[in-house]
């Protein structure tokens, strides 16, 4: 707007018939980038402001998928491990998936740990993602050499041998992915209260249609 008059700079025009995605990441914050392809000048673009309205709210209408971490065993008392992570396939950053549950069991005798979610987490070892059939998502397995530091912790408690844990994990942070593609993990991991525990562990999800 300029003097009191609007000025149209650029706009986009869909069908409502259209039948194939007219943009990517659709539920990824928008973004504005600005070019130059070396020859030109040096320029500037100024961002003001910006709006999406759009009816409805999120309908939890897609299929529910569960993985398990089978036995992961011979962890150190303190130490925290990775167990169980999730991420977006490459080829599938505009996906909304929700972590519906977690569960979680001890099943050596007498033991007690701790439990996080926790967001891109830093994991040494090797901790190798693979692709789930007909899913949006890669899944990884971890075991005593993958301990973890750093990361954004979104959810935990407590389980042990006599108290297992099976519980909704509902959260507004999803997965996604960074501007560059690299994608977001949410990692199930355990920091065991007694030493040389095995514990198992668990994430059911539901990916949106």
């Amino acid at each position: 707007k300029a003097n009191g008059e609007l000025y149209v700079y650029n706009s986009m025009v869909t069908d409502a018939g259209i039948q194939v995605p007219y943009m990517s990441s659709p539920n990824l914050p928008l973004r504005f980038s600005i070019e130059n392809d070396g020859t030109g000048v040096a320029s500037e673009m100024v961002h003001a402001c910006s709006t999406i309205i759009s009816e409805g709210g999120t309908q939890k209408l897609g299929a529910l998928r569960h993985n398990d971490s089978g036995a992961i065993t011979g962890l150190s008392v303190g130490t925290t491990y990775a167990v169980l992570g999730m991420r977006l396939k490459a080829t599938q950053l505009g996906i909304s998936v929700l972590i519906e549950a977690i569960s979680a069991l001890a099943t050596t005798q007498n033991d007690q740990a701790h439990w996080d979610l926790v967001l891109n987490p830093n994991i040494a070892g090797t901790f190798t993602y693979v692709d789930q059939t007909n899913s949006a998502v890669q899944i990884a397995t971890g075991a005593a050499e993958n301990t973890i530091t750093n990361g954004t912790q979104i959810d935990g408690g407590y389980f042990s041998t006599v108290a297992p844990i099976s519980l909704e994990a509902e959260n507004a942070i999803r997965l996604g992915s960074k501007i560059d593609g690299t994608p977001d993990e949410i990692v199930a991991v355990v920091t065991p209260i007694t030493n040389n525990i095995a514990v198992h562990m668990s994430k059911t999800r539901r990916e949106l249609n």
